[in-house]
């Protein structure tokens, strides 16, 4: 998720933040214990019937959520997703996400990735052209145990 906070406080006027989020009923809350000690990273917390494991810092994203899935990738079109988040990770880890130019790179990403765009951003930045989403390349599950990243042993 790449999320966008408009307010004075910052620079540019947004803050943009990328997090990384697992939303399960309540009934899975041990998967999603299991899911966050596997990372060793992370917070979950509840939002009515649903709890939510989050990864929002950079760093965490950058050496532990990002390298797991270029070890293990996706199968469905989150990969896609996936590859798009990527980028403005990458974008985010080196800063350059504070200066206008890379703000609109991001925006780009962004508008390709999940459900693209919000009503709020498409009125706020009407001339964002979408990036290109990536291909998603057709795989073979590789052991019998391994569903969409996580290998359970």
């Amino acid at each position: 998720m790449i999320k966008y906070t408009q307010s004075s406080l910052y620079r540019l006027n947004w803050r943009v933040q990328a997090q990384f989020q697992i939303k399960l009923h309540e009934r899975d809350l041990v998967l999603l214990n299991h899911i966050k000690n596997f990372f060793g990273v992370g917070t979950i917390v509840k939002h009515g019937s649903k709890v939510v494991y989050c990864v929002k810092s950079i760093e965490n994203l950058s050496k532990v959520i990002i390298p797991h899935f270029d070890n293990f990738p996706l199968l469905t079109q989150k990969f896609a997703d996936f590859q798009l988040f990527k980028k403005i990770v990458i974008i985010m880890a080196k800063k350059e996400h504070l200066l206008y130019e890379n703000f609109l790179v991001i925006l780009g990403l962004r508008a390709n990735l999940n459900l693209g765009m919000s009503e709020r951003l498409k009125i706020a930045f009407p001339n964002t052209v979408p990036v290109a989403r990536p291909k998603v390349p057709l795989r073979k599950i590789n052991h019998p145990n391994w569903l969409t990243g996580f290998e359970f042993i």
